[in-house]
This record gives structure tokens, sequence and C-alpha cells, in this order.
């Protein structure tokens, strides 16, 4: 078909018209610079813009015919010829657009990239949790179709209605979010950028001298052996929640009486020394363990323990004490330590906060000072109870 015949004043009629040809072929209208429209062997047809924009040929989608009317058509492409003129680049917005896909293409692809591969599994069931309650009904939504005060209402609305917490931890989450899109080329803006956080109280809880006799005394009561273990170890260790339900026997050296945590919280190793009584529940243990797991889920074959919630309701209740939350037998353990005299960089070292700046010839003599300050604290601490723990 010649040049003169491919070109013409696009109308209904005229498209209807085109029949089907051997090869894809393209008709420019007339009436509107670069308007173009494709026509494929199957039959179907679709609008574009061809122009050159920054001295590159762009070939920019517009829409399918019938779906989209001529004049529907014409008036995009007149409003693109626009851009153009202003110097922008449709082509590359429409690119942006199409990377950028919806906040739920963006947490799967979040999820898959960055949170499973560096986060501990704690972390990344609190990102989905979060993702579900407070985010979901965004999933749809594009993501520069998300701006600054959409995130503000929607912190202001979950701190009112589910805390503080909830609100502070979602809104890191999208920040995070947007964060790694940029990186991963999206051109937009974080619109969570300088949105304050709610102030959190700093949370100081742990058992005292009176609470850790009633504690420990609803616990030698407990029915179940996986959790009065399970929450010894925690009074014993120090580990964090997490940790401890995904101990493997692999990280245990009875031998020489340590724990070696291949990834905290920090995404760094730890290694714990074990005092006397929790040897004692390890190697009892050991000789029941069917599997990797210190705390082998009885549910889900192959799988440690993910919870022991009603299990920790339950022993409270016993124990009458009130908002006490598993994260504060942690606390318990530095808490007891400081009234010991152990010094503070000995119970951030227990802990596993961080590293100390100390050199390397103090490092034998610490971890010997730690492990008597640890020894002496289980000690106090089991009295305390003076019950009999670490068999039954």
């Amino acid at each position: 078909m010649s040049e003169e015949r491919k070109t013409f004043a696009f109308t209904e009629a005229r498209l209807s018209n085109l029949k089907a040809p051997p090869e894809r072929e393209y008709y420019a209208d007339s009436r509107t610079r670069g308007f173009k429209l494709a026509v494929y062997p199957s039959g179907a047809k679709a609008f574009l813009i061809y122009r050159r924009v920054y001295g590159r040929p762009e070939r920019i989608f517009i829409g399918r015919w019938p779906d989209l009317a001529v004049e529907q058509a014409r008036k995009i492409a007149e409003q693109m010829n626009g851009l153009i003129a202003k110097g922008e680049n449709p082509a590359q917005q429409q690119r942006q657009k199409k990377l950028e896909g919806t906040l739920s293409n963006l947490f799967e692809r979040y999820m898959e990239l960055h949170a499973r591969p560096h986060k501990q599994p704690r972390s990344v069931i609190e990102d989905e949790r979060n993702f579900k309650r407070y985010l979901a009904s965004w999933g749809t939504r594009r993501l520069s179709s998300i701006l600054r005060r959409d995130v503000e209402r929607r912190h202001a609305e979950i701190g009112q209605k589910h805390g503080k917490y909830a609100a502070n931890r979602t809104l890191a989450l999208l920040s995070s979010m947007f964060n790694k899109a940029i990186d991963w080329g999206w051109s937009g803006s974080n619109p969570v950028a300088g949105i304050k956080k709610f102030a959190e109280e700093e949370r100081e809880r742990f058992l005292t001298q009176a609470e850790m006799t009633r504690f420990l005394r609803a616990l030698a009561e407990e029915s179940d052996p996986d959790f009065r273990d399970y929450t010894v170890l925690g009074l014993l260790t120090g580990a964090r929640t997490s940790n401890l339900l995904a101990m493997r026997w692999r990280e245990i050296d009875i031998a020489e009486a340590v724990w070696r945590i291949p990834r905290t919280k920090s995404n760094k190793p730890q290694t714990i020394p074990l005092v006397g009584p929790a040897v004692a529940i390890l190697l009892r243990r050991r000789g029941q363990a069917k599997g990797e797991w210190v705390f082998a889920s009885g549910k889900v074959p192959g799988e440690h323990v993910k919870v022991f919630r009603t299990h920790w309701t339950r022993l409270l209740q016993r124990a009458e004490l009130a908002d006490l939350r598993p994260h504060d037998v942690r606390r318990t353990l530095g808490s007891w330590m400081m009234k010991g005299g152990a010094s503070l960089p000995i119970v951030k070292k227990a802990l596993g906060h961080r590293d100390l700046s100390t050199t390397l010839i103090y490092a034998r003599s610490e971890d010997t000072e730690l492990r008597r300050a640890l020894e002496v604290t289980a000690t106090r601490m089991l009295e305390a109870g003076d019950v009999q723990t670490t068999a039954r």
C-alpha cells in the first residue's frame, strides 16, 4: 500500500474497513502529528504515538480500537504532543507507570527480594500481618497515587484504633517498601518522608523478687514441658523469643556449654554461655529429641514451635501477674544481672544488644566475667521460686 493511502483522517468508518494484513502495518492520522494506528495479522487494531523525543524515536501505546474511540484516542495523542512540547517524555512516564505497578505488587517483590532473605522470621511475619491489616485496602493503588496526606491520615487512624506501636511499625514498613522501589528504578518519591512517628514510651517491665517467686511456682505447675523448658531457658539466656523458638541442636555445644546463634535481630551472630541449669535442661531434651529443633512442632512435621500464646496467658493467670510480655523475661535477666553487680558492658554483651568497643586483650576475661555473672544470676532467680524447674 502506498504511503499516501496509509495517511488519512482517522474515522470510525475508515478504521472498520481496514482488513487484517499478512504482516503488521501502520497507518498515520493526517490531522494529529505522530498519531498512528497499528493493524495486526490477527485483526486487532491499536492507537499509538510515534515521535522523536530527545533525539530518539519513541513509540507510546494509547489504547485499542474499538475499546477506545477515535476522538478519545486523538485527544490523548494531542495531550502527549503537548507534554513533548514542554520537554517531557510521555514514553518514560508510561514506562515508570508500568514499572511501579500496585502497592500489592511492590509488597510481593519487597518480601521476596528483601524481607525473607534479610530479616528475621519474626519480622517477616510482622510485616505480613501489618500489610494485611492496615495496608491491604491500598493494594490495587498505583504507587504514584499514594500521597503524603494519605499516609498521614492512615497513620493517625491506625494510632487511634490500634495503638501507636502498630501505627509506627506500619509507617516503617511502608517507608522501607517505597525506598526499595526507588532503589529498583522507580522514579517517584517516598510519601512517608518527613512524617513523624508517634512517641513510644520506653518499656521497663521486668519481674521483681516477689513476682519471680510467683512466676516460677506457677511455671512449675505447667503441664507442657516444652513451654516450661522454653520459659526457663529464656530466663537463663536472655535470648530473643524468635531465636529461642528457632534454636537448633547443631547450635548447641554441650561440651563448651555455649549456644552459638548464627543470626540475631541485628543480623549478627551471638554466642551465649549456657549456665548449669540451662545445660541440664538441654541434656534432658536432647535425649528425647527427634529432629533438628530443640522445640520441635507437634503439629507441623519438620517445623519448630511458632508461639506459646495460650500457654503464656495461662501462666500469668496462675501467677497472678499482669502486663507481662514474653520479651520482659529477657529484660528480667538484664535487670537481675545489674542488681547482682554485673557491669553495664557485661549486661549488654549478655543480651547481644551491640558490639562493645573494647580491645581484644580483654575478650577472654570479659567472657569469663559474663559466665560468672550469668551463673550467679541463674542461681538467684531459680532460688526465688524455691522450686525445681529443670526436671519433672
